[in-house]
């Protein structure tokens, strides 16, 4: 990786993580960015950057995946980290399970599922809601 696309990505780390304590600060977009001196122009330029980053890279981990046969076409694996540690012990004594779906994308799980790969999953749809 060279220095330009380093410098990209980090940049767009920190906006990842200027994105995420706006939404978590419960602020509208204006009073949010008033207070931290950002114009609105800028905010919703570095969203739209992130969201294509983001619908990228996507986009690439699904072709790589359905190329090597690895994941069944119309399917991408997801990989996510750091977030196991907030979800609570599940009962996995009982039957049944779990289906989530956003967006036209279905997610189910049952009991056995590793709880912290259906953490990182959650976090990673929480987004699309």
């Amino acid at each position: 990786m060279n220095t330009r696309e380093l410098t990209a990505e980090c940049r767009l780390a920190h906006w990842a993580q200027v994105l995420q304590e706006r939404a978590t600060s419960g602020e509208t977009v204006k009073d949010f960015c008033l207070t931290r001196g950002i114009t609105r122009n800028t905010f919703f330029y570095w969203q739209r950057k992130l969201r294509k980053a983001v619908s990228e890279q996507f986009a690439e981990s699904r072709t790589e995946a359905t190329q090597t046969g690895m994941v069944p076409r119309g399917f991408t694996e997801v990989k996510l980290s750091g977030f196991a540690d907030r979800l609570s012990t599940l009962d996995t004594s009982g039957g049944g399970s779990l289906c989530v779906e956003i967006g036209g994308m279905r997610i189910t799980a049952d009991r056995a599922y590793p709880p912290a790969q259906l953490a990182e999953l959650l976090k990673w749809m929480k987004p699309l809601c």
